[in-house]
């Protein structure tokens, strides 16, 4: 029986098989193989010449004992073993896929390049991923093939998800939709085209519910309608037989309800003042329509703070009544006095943003061209609240790792946040507008699919969203999906354009980037982020991986 050595064609193990067999099972990855094709796979790998062998350090031999032994402390999930014999056999070879490949399936928790498949999420961003596609191209399109069909299950689940959600008709139609158009995208998966279909059948049944709803709706306003004018006529026919004594009580009781009563709770709302319980005597005073006495009160409180030099008061209460005497520009004293003429020459536009709008706040350097100088940073606004906004910027400005060695970190220790509340922080703010970046308590959020310890909350100037905020204050993947500057990229930043992608996204035209955020991944080696088309990887990526772009978000006042 002629037993000659082969290499597995699915994860490039070493083995020894009878060369009379037409076929064969890997005896590391179970997977079936040709025999032949094992044995010229084998024979191709090992055709190298000893001037290479000699680059390496080390022999073909060597090479193919260590990716054995390598592979199988994977398959027995012996993690550090594994590492140290993949580091060994990158050191002999640096482009050696089956190593890349062993240190893809320990950064997962897997044994074997098929359970690669049963991941909740694509990892197009794994470096390791990357550089097996970069050094082989058979390895390559395995993994490719199984990050396709882990984003098409994905996606398949999404669209299942959107079709569970319940509420008005409307919604249901409107979920079923965006349903629709996650199968659409992955139509020759599973059953998607027969999912498109029972959508379509459902939306038909909403349709109908909602108009006869509608149709319930106009009968009951019509019943009530109808109601309504035969009560009105029963009590004019009462009206008419009322006795005089019964007129008597009614106009008494008229006196009593717009008179006597709400003269005794203007007294009693009137002490609330005089005793200072300011917010109880605003609620009994807008109840009896008193806003003369709020606004007058209002004001004269702004007045006495602002001569006490107690601004922050003072501008809270005349924020409440711009319209008020001239409380506008009592304000802008009070803003002035504060912060300085050029703070509020900043300040003032930026009273009158909304949720959505975009302002300019601070330089930082974008166009890659330091000659020309900084440019003006675009901030979209997430939130406003009483005197602050809060704000990301519209674009990913710079390029850094969350953490510069690969530990167990959290937001509260990584390097990131010393970077944006030191580095960037004076980098890209006047003296001015730094006084308007208020310390801000950071919430140590966790991550919802996984249960790393997040840390501590924090108090910071500058931070990055958490995976909750990223889904609260952006509506969709498509709004989330962003855009980095020249600079950025120049710094290492990958973009939706790098050759690595399996297709292309765009937001404006323009290539897309994966960026930060705060919360943890699905260890404490990991941190969450936003990828390339928008959507939360849950599971995140390298705390040291190079690529990630920053996105600063922050709270100012005004």
């Amino acid at each position: 029986m002629p037993i000659v050595e082969c290499k597995c064609t699915n994860c490039g193990a070493v083995l020894k098989v009878d060369s009379t067999h037409d076929a064969a099972i890997c005896e590391f990855c179970k997977t079936p193989f040709i025999v032949q094709k094992a044995i010229n796979n084998f024979n191709t790998v090992n055709n190298i010449s000893d001037s290479v062998v000699n680059i390496y350090g080390g022999n073909s031999q060597e090479k193919t004992n260590l990716i054995k032994r390598m592979l199988m402390f994977v398959e027995e999930g012996k993690r550090e073993q594994a590492i140290e014999y993949s580091e060994r056999v990158l050191d002999l070879d640096p482009e050696c896929a089956e190593a890349y490949l062993c240190k893809l399936l320990i950064d997962y928790n897997l044994r074997n390049i098929n359970d690669l498949e049963k991941l909740s999420e694509p990892f197009y961003q794994n470096e390791n991923y990357i550089k097996i596609i970069k050094y082989s191209d058979e390895l390559g399109e395995k993994v490719k093939q199984a990050n396709l069909k882990v984003q098409k299950e994905k996606i398949y689940n999404d669209a299942l998800i959107l079709i569970e959600k319940t509420g008005t008709p409307s919604f249901e139609i409107e979920r079923k939709k965006e349903a629709i158009k996650l199968f659409e995208s992955i139509i020759d998966w599973k059953d998607s085209r027969a999912k498109i279909d029972k959508c379509n059948a459902e939306i038909e049944r909403l349709k109908i519910a909602e108009e006869q709803a509608e149709a319930e709706r106009k009968r009951s306003a019509e019943e009530a309608r109808i109601a309504a004018q035969k009560a009105k006529a029963r009590k004019k026919r009462i009206t008419l037989i009322v006795c005089p004594s019964a007129v008597a009580l009614i106009v008494f009781l008229i006196i009593l309800i717009t008179a006597i009563i709400p003269q005794n709770n203007l007294k009693k709302a009137m002490a609330q003042l005089d005793a200072g319980n300011y917010d109880e005597a605003y609620f009994m005073l807008d109840k009896l329509g008193e806003s003369d006495t709020i606004n007058d009160s209002k004001y004269d409180r702004a007045v006495s703070y602002a001569e006490k030099e107690k601004y922050d008061a003072a501008i809270a209460l005349l924020k409440q009544i711009p319209e008020y005497k001239d409380a506008d520009s009592k304000l802008e004293e009070c803003y002035i006095k504060k912060y300085g003429e050029k703070i509020w020459e900043i300040i003032k536009p930026f009273q009158s943003a909304k949720v959505g709008d975009h302002i300019l706040f601070g330089r930082y350097e974008q166009d890659n061209n330091t000659s020309n100088g900084k440019e003006d940073i675009k901030w979209r606004v997430l939130a406003k609240e009483e005197g602050r906004i809060l704000v990301i910027s519209e674009y990913a400005l710079d390029c850094q790792q969350y953490n510069t060695e690969y530990t167990s970190v959290t937001w509260e220790t990584c390097s990131l946040r010393k970077w944006l509340n030191e580095t960037f922080f004076k980098s890209a703010f006047s003296a001015e507008e730094q006084k308007m970046i208020p310390e801000t308590k950071v919430t140590a959020d966790a991550n919802p699919s996984y249960s790393t310890d997040p840390g501590n909350d924090t108090t910071d100037k500058v931070f990055l969203l958490s995976i909750t905020e990223a889904e609260k204050y952006f509506i969709s993947d498509d709004d989330r999906m962003c855009v980095p500057t020249k600079y950025a990229i120049e710094n290492g930043a990958w973009t939706s354009s790098s050759s690595w992608t399996t297709s292309s996204y765009k937001k404006d035209g323009e290539a897309t980037c994966w960026w930060w955020l705060r919360s943890p991944g699905c260890n404490s080696y990991y941190a969450a982020n936003v990828f390339i088309f928008g959507d939360i990887f849950h599971s995140g990526y390298y705390v040291h991986g190079s690529g990630g772009r920053v996105r600063p978000a922050l709270w100012i006042e005004i």
